[in-house]
C-alpha cells in the first residue's frame, strides 16, 4: 500500500512538471476504487442488473446471494491454484495499470457469471409434456 502512495506522489510530481496527461487526483481516485471494488462486487452489480438478484439485503434473496458468493470465491481460489500451476504472475495494481487491472477484475467476473449461468442451465428440469 506504501507503494502506490510513493507511486502517486512521484506521479504529482511528473504531472507538476507536465510529463503525465492524467491528473493525479483521478489516478488517486481509480487506484482507490480498483484496491475496493472486489470481483465479487463485480459479480454482485452484474446479478443486480440482470435482475437475478433482486436485492443482496432481502431475506428471500439471501441463499440466492450467498450462493452466488461461494461460487465466486471457489471460481476466484481456482484461478489462483491454476495460476501457480502453469506459473502465472498476478496481475499486481500499480499506477501505470490501474484501468488494466479493473479489465482485468471485470473480466474474472465476467468468466465467473458464465459459469453461474452454466450452473443454472444445467439445474433446469426436463420438459415434460402433459
Amino acid at each position: 500500500m506504501g507503494f502506490l502512495f510513493y507511486e502517486i506522489y512521484v506521479l504529482l510530481n511528473k504531472t507538476m512538471n507536465n510529463q503525465s496527461s492524467e491528473s493525479p487526483i483521478l489516478l488517486a481516485y481509480k487506484v482507490e476504487e480498483c484496491e475496493c471494488t472486489t470481483v465479487e462486487d463485480i459479480v454482485l452489480e452484474f446479478c443486480l442488473e440482470s435482475k437475478f438478484i433482486e436485492s443482496l439485503d432481502s431475506e428471500e434473496q439471501k441463499p440466492k446471494v450467498l450462493w452466488v458468493k461461494k461460487v465466486t470465491e471457489l471460481c476466484i481460489q481456482a484461478e489462483a491454484l491454476e495460476n501457480t500451476t502453469k506459473i502465472k504472475r498476478p496481475i499486481n495494481l500499480s499506477i501505470s495499470n490501474v484501468n488494466e487491472f479493473m479489465i482485468y477484475k471485470r473480466k474474472v467476473a465476467s468468466n465467473i457469471v458464465e459459469i453461474l449461468i452454466e450452473k443454472i442451465m444445467r439445474s433446469l428440469p426436463d420438459y415434460e409434456p402433459k
